[in-house]
């Protein structure tokens, strides 16, 4: 999972290489109860931004388990 939206506004986004790199100050939030800390992202209307963070975070994304092939 690169992002997450919930409800109540919270946007976090995957800690990663990149997003580490392209949100060094981006405080780090509890989405939901047993969650890892993501970033969150509170301009989420910058598309620039939004898509330059996508792409870099692409790649450092492990294969879903779903779509691994034994």
């Amino acid at each position: 999972m690169i992002f997450l939206l919930l409800e109540e506004g919270v946007n976090g986004f995957k800690q990663t290489k990149s997003s580490k790199k392209l949100m060094p100050d981006a405080p780090l939030e509890f989405p939901y109860e047993g969650a890892r800390e993501m970033f969150l992202v509170e301009d989420i209307d910058n598309k620039e931004f939004l898509n330059r963070l996508f792409n870099d975070m692409y790649d450092e994304l492990p294969v879903p388990k779903k779509y691994l092939t034994i």
